[in-house]
């Protein structure tokens, strides 16, 4: 009976130290319920925070202007994609030209005698010692040096030749090719294609190049190589350039894929042409789809993140319920700004061009957020590629406007933003802190109270023995 009536008084204590608790916590519910709504306003400027970076993502892409315009987009078809094809920038402007490639731009290759592998020939010849030769392209000249040793079989020498070449930085590519079963070739590959980076070779310490067949003959007269004799793979360094012809001009260069011929396109040359063969037509247009991609995806993310913003700093007034960012100057500001940039006329638009969105079909709802019911409109207005990009990159167009703003808000030294999820955050702590010592300073008061309570049960306990000690000594006496 005794345990029982402990563990009834231990019950009741528990239930007066929850009580006490519960009423003295009062004053700090009010704390927690502010940190409870900070944490959901940091929730909020991070949602937030993400839908404006991808909303300036777009607009950083919208307000480029010159030859760095993604809206002013333009595709090249060509009538032959095995000869070449091409790619254009925002500076091409829509035209048409016709191509004949008669010479593709190849990389200079040379290569020496064909060696039996297992035979010594060279070592034979060399003796052992440090062999040194200069490699020149384009103006540089690199040494490079061999070490034979007695022994060395041609493939070994070979072996060594090309590891070394490789490792001193000229600007080529050394090979040991096995051409039949038992014979090997060295065979050097400029890095690059062009006349300018053709090969020029010479022994400084020995005739290693020469015992390899490329003797200053071979060298200096760019001999044509054989199947088995060392030389050029193109005997004129011409043979090195691409040749051909756009609208009746001839052209040379070092590489297969040219831009500095076209304004805004790049060529790239993949087969020649024989006599006979028609010109290649490279037809340059607007790439319409391209550009209504565009501008749909500015729509997406515009009204992603406007109906956000709306959301988040709205209040009812009849039910008094106010959201996270409701009242807050800087977002409702941000709100405001963004929906008059979208309903404002752009001044720095050339005369003719439209200067609101409205101009290209699309719809201001009343909330704010952008429809397009039918692209007609915008693919009408796309006839022109700089009116439409002059809307969104001109001086003052919707997307340089917007970046603007964005970029004050998201700067990550001195954002707007990024201030306000610092000071909420800040906030967050501080309650953070209160409760924490509130509650420490609250479990100390408790656990002395429980503590009372038990010192007063024992005290009890040691009270209710001693009136049984005095009950049985008196119905004793009693009895006596």
């Amino acid at each position: 009976m005794s345990s029982i009536a402990n563990l009834q008084f231990f019950s009741q204590v528990d239930d007066l130290v929850a009580q006490y608790r519960a009423s003295v916590r009062k004053p700090i519910i009010a704390t927690e319920t502010k940190k409870t709504n900070l944490n959901s306003r940091l929730t909020a400027l991070s949602d937030l925070r993400t839908k404006l970076k991808t909303l300036k993502t777009t607009i950083d892409d919208l307000s480029k202007t010159g030859s760095e315009s993604t809206i002013n987009a333009y595709s090249v078809s060509s009538s032959n994609s095995d000869v070449a094809t091409a790619t254009a920038t925002a500076v091409a402007g829509e035209s048409s030209h016709a191509l004949k490639v008669t010479q593709l731009a190849k990389n200079d290759t040379i290569v020496s005698n064909r060696l039996t592998r297992t035979g010594t020939s060279i070592i034979e010849s060399q003796l052992s010692g440090t062999k040194s030769f200069d490699i020149t392209v384009n103006g540089t000249t690199t040494s490079v040096s061999v070490d034979l040793v007695d022994g060395d079989t041609n493939s070994a020498i070979l072996t060594k030749i090309t590891k070394a070449i490789n490792a001193s930085g000229a600007q080529v590519s050394a090979s040991a090719v096995i051409d039949t079963t038992s014979t090997a070739r060295l065979m050097l590959v400029s890095k690059t294609t062009g006349s300018e980076q053709a090969i020029s070779l010479a022994d400084s310490s020995g005739t290693l190049l020469a015992d390899l067949g490329l003797t200053s003959d071979v060298l200096t007269g760019r001999t044509k190589s054989s199947s088995t004799t060392a030389g050029y793979s193109n005997t004129s360094i011409t043979d090195l350039n691409s040749i051909f012809n756009i609208d009746g001009i001839d052209f040379e260069k070092s590489t297969n894929v040219v831009s500095d011929v076209l304004t805004g396109l790049t060529l790239k040359f993949s087969s020649i042409q024989t006599e006979s063969d028609s010109p290649v037509l490279m037809n340059v247009a607007a790439d319409k789809s391209k550009m209504i991609d565009k501008v749909k995806k500015f729509i997406t993310d515009y009204n992603s993140a406007l109906s956000y913003l709306t959301a988040k700093t709205s209040m009812d007034a009849s039910l008094n319920v106010r959201q996270v960012l409701s009242g807050d100057s800087t977002f409702v500001g941000l709100k405001i700004d963004l929906r008059n940039i979208i309903s404002g006329v752009v001044s720095s638009a050339a005369t003719g061009n439209p200067k609101m969105l409205t101009d290209l079909g699309i719809v201001i709802e009343r909330d704010g957020t952008l429809t397009m019911t039918s692209t007609d409109i915008l693919e009408e207005k796309l006839s022109s590629v700089a009116a439409v990009a002059d809307l969104f990159n001109s001086a003052n167009g919707i997307a340089t406007q917007m970046k603007t703003k964005l970029q004050r808000m998201l700067s990550s030294s001195a954002g707007l933003l990024d201030g306000a999820v610092k000071t909420t955050s800040s906030q967050i702590k501080n309650y953070t802190d209160q409760i924490a010592r509130f509650d420490a300073r609250l479990d100390k008061h408790v656990e002395k109270y429980r503590n009372d309570f038990l010192k007063l049960q024992a005290v009890m306990a040691q009270v209710s023995q001693q009136q049984a000690s005095i009950s049985t000594i008196m119905q004793a006496y009693n009895g006596g």
